[in-house]
């Protein structure tokens, strides 16, 4: 998933470049883009608009499907957040019974497993 942020609206250029990126680069499965005139690089609260490809994408961890969209909060490794989990798990020490408050994931990985 690639999201483009520009300052200030301009079309002509915008178009550009998002036709030359989506062309380039076949690998993208999403390609977005978001006028963000805050200029900073928080998005959140600011319209992201769908260009090409899928709107979301699917993420796999240790047999769990995530949806993942643009305002998603997940990790972008996901090898490392697999050995991230793993070792939490390991410090946890949980037996199975106990109530597991899943705070500050964003999708909810650490708590799913």
């Amino acid at each position: 998933m690639v999201i483009v942020v520009f300052y200030r609206e301009d079309s002509a250029r915008r178009e550009t470049l998002l036709a030359q990126v989506n062309n380039e680069f076949p690998e993208i499965t999403s390609l977005m883009y978001v006028i963000n005139k805050k200029c900073n690089d928080t998005i959140t609260d600011q319209d992201i608009v769908w260009y090409a490809g899928k709107d979301h994408l699917i993420e796999r961890m240790e047999g769990l499907q995530f949806k993942i969209g643009p305002k998603s909060f997940f990790q972008t490794n996901s090898e490392q957040a697999y050995q991230l989990y793993k070792t939490v798990r390991e410090f946890a020490g949980l037996r199975g019974d106990e109530i597991v408050y899943d705070l500050y994931t964003g999708t909810g990985t650490l708590s799913q497993d």
